[in-house]
């Protein structure tokens, strides 16, 4: 662990950096975000603070690195802005890239970016970087070292990897083993350090200090010579000594890029299909009918009652009591047929 080494230096580069960064981007994130700012920015001035200590530590000279899954960009920002050079990637762009505390440093750093792009993990490489940084990188996560190790051979210097693992991604899909006597996630972790430490990184396995559940931290230092420079030496790289069928798999997949299919995540369909509460896939307008039509039907239920109890109709109205059969018959089959997709229907 490198946290414990550099755990006094850590806690002063921390209060800097959120002296410097929380006022200015807590003023404006409301207007640029709807993520809550006491969680991203401290978190990602949680991350800048261990990563830039950590390539002090490990005396890494950073030519310049990448974010992949970069999110809001502030991370970049912020190694940037402390005079490293890098840039971030996302497959798609955030309204606070366009905030002016951005395009200033844009203006003035000809690395600082933030680039809207996909990733297609079996074949792209980063030439021009020697860090790849997976900021909670979700699918991307088991690919990190493979996307490293390619680079290395393609560039012929090492590139070194940094990873905060969250969402449970193997490489095809949702990770769904669990070993016995352990958590999902905890299985999941060893699976990373597995793959890691199979593509030939040594790694160095830590626990960040963010506001998160997931904190669990990866650094990935690469075996790679600028004497082996081909493709037959990157896999001579692999060891097969950690795991014998991961190694096949891993193996195949660097020279085979298209046995191993990869579908990137498709944000607005997840969103669609997680949202089945009426939230989203069903239009107000059949919203405010349905809860106009109900209330009224209950407000006469009442009306009713009273009338067959003689009393005064100047009395506050409290409603009725009806079952839910008899909701489903206020509307007709084309009104529930809309309503069918989503989780209890008419009564969600």
């Amino acid at each position: 662990k490198l946290y414990d080494s550099m755990v006094n230096d850590y806690v002063k580069l921390y209060q800097r950096l959120t002296e410097k960064n929380w006022p200015k981007f807590s003023s404006i994130c409301f207007e640029f975000t709807s993520t809550s700012p006491e969680k991203f920015i401290h978190e990602d001035i949680s991350i800048a603070s261990y990563l830039i200590l950590a390539w002090q530590h490990l005396k890494c000279l950073v030519k310049c690195f990448v974010d992949l899954g970069c999110g809001n960009g502030l991370l970049p920002f912020i190694l940037n802005d402390q005079g490293f050079h890098g840039y971030g990637v996302d497959m798609r762009a955030r309204k606070i890239w366009s905030c002016p505390i951005y395009q200033d440093l844009m203006s003035s750093n000809q690395t600082f970016r933030l680039v809207e792009r996909s990733v297609d993990p079996r074949n792209d490489t980063y030439d021009e970087c020697d860090w790849l940084i997976g900021n909670h990188s979700d699918e991307l996560s088991p690919w990190l070292p493979l996307i490293a190790l390619r680079t290395s051979s393609r560039t012929h210097s090492p590139c070194h990897f940094f990873l905060i693992p969250c969402c449970l991604f193997d490489f095809t899909g949702k990770f769904e083993l669990k070993q016995k006597g352990e958590s999902r996630n905890d299985t999941y972790l060893s699976h990373l350090d597995r793959v890691s430490r199979t593509c030939g990184f040594r790694v160095h396995r830590d626990r960040l200090r963010i506001p998160s559940t997931k904190s669990a931290c990866f650094v990935g230092l690469s075996s790679f010579k600028s004497s082996t420079a081909n493709d037959s030496s990157m896999l001579d790289l692999l060891d097969k000594s950690i795991d014998a069928k991961l190694y096949e798999k891993i193996r195949k997949m660097l020279t085979d890029a298209d046995s191993i299919p990869f579908k990137e995540r498709d944000l607005d369909e997840e969103k669609r299909r997680s949202s089945r509460n009426c939230t989203i896939n069903v239009a107000d307008e059949l919203k405010v009918t349905i809860v106009k039509r109900v209330l009224n039907h209950l407000l006469l239920a009442a009306t009713a009652a009273a009338d067959d109890n003689k009393t005064s109709s100047a009395e506050w109205n409290q409603g009725g009591v009806r079952s839910l059969k008899e909701i489903v018959e206020l509307f007709d089959k084309a009104t529930l047929t809309k309503l069918k997709s989503e989780c209890g229907g008419i009564k969600t």
